[in-house]
């Protein structure tokens, strides 16, 4: 019988691959990590009524990645999903991150006494807050981080290195920003847009809206179905590490510029920064967008491995 363990099951990511997995693959057990199994059973409704028709087993493991998790013999692949992601830089931000993150990813692979692959999900932006071209291989740690998420992620890849470097089956998968056109509080894009969506009913006074942000800047978003179709791909050939990406970045004038149409807000400049006095609006936006600034007013390097073909308008299309 072929198991899979995945954690992180009911998050946008998890939960898409888990239902792929199901009706697409070979495996014939799956073995959640969850917290609160009535809550994981409550979100994953259709991923059950898929087991029971697939005739796929199903067990819940109760356990914490920022606590204890339970020893467990033998499981053929681990899909390690499950993270803090927190994009404020803080050191409550840095203790959430780093323990769920770091820490825990040291315990789910020590609690695993023999794993045929342990698939690790990381993040292209774990290379840190650099320009450099991002290499499907092993990072030196970066001289800045936007936030201890990043951090976090890179420390996870050091330490799972360096299990490969004495032969252990890891294989470390980096996507970047995730998009589906369904729209979701989850996914980061429609977060960003929400927040200014609810500046919308504040007073604004100025004909022109800031927003703090480069026209020089750019996001990697890829659509998740097509993180699915690689994540299959790299299970039924899997190698050390795989940048999961779309090959054209967007830049973030087009993002803006699509949510803004789509909200119907007539005039928008980007800025670098905010010197003088703010609308009301404004003061809301640097306050609530402030943890996506380092990404919004930084460039993006060239993603080597890059797969994934969207061109950027069915990005904005989405968007608007």
């Amino acid at each position: 019988m072929k198991t899979a363990l995945i954690t992180g099951s009911t998050g946008f990511l998890g939960s898409n691959l888990l239902s792929r997995l199901i009706t697409h693959s070979d495996i014939d057990k799956f073995v959640l990590l969850t917290r609160n199994k009535e809550y994981t059973e409550s979100k994953l409704v259709n991923q059950i009524l898929f087991c029971e028709k697939n005739k796929r087993l199903l067990e819940f493991i109760n356990g914490d990645l920022s606590q204890d998790i339970p020893k467990i013999d033998r499981i053929n692949e681990i899909y390690h999903i499950g993270a803090v992601i927190n994009l404020l830089d803080n050191n409550n931000s840095r203790d959430l991150c780093n323990n769920t993150n770091y820490y825990g990813t040291i315990k789910l692979e020590k609690a695993i006494k023999h794993y045929d692959r342990f698939f690790y999900f990381s993040s292209v932006y774990a290379i840190g807050n650099t320009e450099t071209d991002i290499q499907e291989e092993r990072f030196n740690k970066p001289d800045r981080f936007r936030n201890p998420y990043e951090e976090s992620k890179w420390m996870a890849e050091d330490y799972l290195f360096n299990l490969q470097d004495i032969g252990k089956p890891i294989t470390i998968l980096r996507p970047s920003i995730l998009f589906s056109k369904e729209g979701s509080i989850n996914q980061t894009v429609f977060l960003y847009g929400n927040i200014i969506t609810s500046s919308l009913g504040l007073n604004h006074n100025k004909s022109v809206l800031r927003i703090q942000a480069s026209y020089d800047s750019k996001l990697n978003l890829i659509d998740i179905s097509d993180v699915i179709e690689q994540i299959i791909e790299h299970r039924i050939y899997p190698s050390k590490v795989n940048n999961l990406a779309n090959t054209v970045s967007c830049s973030i004038d087009g993002i803006i510029n699509s949510i803004l149409s789509g909200l119907k807000v007539p005039n928008y400049n980007l800025v670098l920064e905010y010197y003088d006095e703010l609308s009301q609006r404004e003061s809301f936006l640097k306050k609530y967008l402030s943890p996506f600034v380092p990404y919004t007013t930084n460039k993006l390097g060239e993603i080597n491995g890059a797969k994934s073909k969207r061109n950027p308008d069915y990005f904005y299309n989405y968007l608007t």
